[in-house]
């Protein structure tokens, strides 16, 4: 694997029962030095009961541009509210931002 790669995963759970309910997979996609095509992006996917290992959402931010912003879709917002899903961006932030 190249030091460039990355791939992250998150377990999201309903509290206080810490039932598992979505699972999200963050990672940075067409990856090339000094890319304009960059992005990084999660996707989330149910992780419980008759919904598990549907894609109920995607959260995508692309890095090239100096105003990168975050572009989040919620297909589910039954299962995973939209707060939660926004919230999301920042833990990916601060999570980048710690390691680097």
């Amino acid at each position: 694997s190249e030091p460039w790669e990355l791939t992250v995963v998150y377990n999201i759970h309903r509290m206080p029962s810490r039932e598992l309910i979505a699972k999200t997979r963050f990672e940075l996609k067409d990856v090339s030095f000094w890319s304009d095509e960059s992005y990084w992006e999660a996707t989330v996917i149910a992780a419980g009961g008759n919904d598990t290992g549907e894609v109920i959402g995607t959260v995508k931010q692309n890095i090239s541009s100096f105003d990168s912003k975050w572009f989040v879709v919620n297909k589910r917002p039954d299962l995973l509210p939209n707060e939660v899903m926004s919230f999301m961006t920042l833990v990916y932030d601060v999570d980048e931002t710690r390691q680097s």
